[in-house]
């Protein structure tokens, strides 16, 4: 990475959590940039997903277990929560559900950040409704 893109705000190591379409191509991204980044995903991803997470590093852990959080942080400055949930008519009718699937695994991810004394974290939240 160049200090030009330093100055501009791209990160020395990123991870993304989760994989799905944002997630994936969030990925890609930062992978075409040059930028280190890391994909901390429930499950292995399909083919055409491992495609697009070329040049990732691939931890397979729930994000709500300190230990998957933390081995697939390691130091990175930037985390992007790309995590799904359910879709907004699945949320609106299970209310509860949605809170008890989405909340713990944000909240191992802030405890992290807090606890080794700093980063940041971007929230992408499609809701289902994007695409």
């Amino acid at each position: 990475m160049t200090p030009s893109e330093r100055r501009i705000g791209i990160p020395d190591g990123v991870v993304v959590v989760g994989c799905g379409f944002i997630g994936s191509h969030v990925t890609r991204a930062f992978v075409a940039r040059g930028v280190r980044t890391t994909v901390l995903t429930r499950r292995p991803p399909g083919a055409a997903t491992r495609e697009r997470l070329s040049g990732a590093r691939l931890v397979i852990g729930d994000a709500a277990d300190p230990d998957a959080v933390r081995a697939a942080v390691g130091d990175a400055e930037q985390v992007v929560w790309c995590a799904g949930g359910l879709l907004p008519a699945e949320s609106n009718e299970r209310k509860v559900e949605d809170l008890v699937t989405s909340l713990p695994p944000l909240l191992a991810m802030l405890e992290l950040l807090v606890d080794r004394g700093g980063g940041s974290l971007t929230l992408i939240s499609s809701g289902g409704t994007v695409y």
